[in-house]
């Protein structure tokens, strides 16, 4: 390593703020004057200022609040959301209702296709019966 292209370093270095504060710290220069510092700059102090003529930071400040009190936490949004779902159970009911509806459409349906063929039978019979007596059908008018 160069000895002579690095600076003189010292460790005991004086920064004096304007406030009056003064820290000690290693630097390539001696003495260091500075406006600010963590004692009375406004960020660390708490008592930020900001100016603003169009009332921006005041609409933020509203509009983050509103924000705030909006917010749900995740259980309260899945209680809404299981609140306006339809209950399993009367899912099932509802399954088994248009079960029995079903079968009673299709025991109307068995028994109506009975009766159909009840009477088809004893139309054949009675029409067998007429032909092998007469020998001929009646004539239908």
């Amino acid at each position: 390593m160069k000895t002579t292209i690095h600076p003189t370093y010292y460790p005991e270095a004086k920064i004096t703020c304007a406030c009056g504060e003064v820290y000690m710290i290693g630097s390539t220069m001696e003495v260091i004057d500075v406006e600010l510092c963590a004692k009375c700059h406004p960020f660390f102090t708490g008592k930020q200022k900001i100016l603003d003529s169009a009332h921006r930071v005041e609409k933020f400040a509203t509009r983050t609040s509103q924000k705030q009190d909006d917010v749900k936490s995740k259980a309260t949004k899945n209680a809404e959301r299981a609140a306006k779902r339809k209950p399993k159970v009367e899912i099932e009911e509802t399954k088994s209702v248009r079960v029995k509806k079903a079968k009673q459409i299709l025991g109307a349906g068995v028994i109506g296709l009975v009766i159909i063929m009840a009477a088809y039978a004893i139309a054949s019979f009675v029409i067998g019966q007429l032909s092998s007596t007469t020998g001929t059908l009646p004539a239908v008018e």
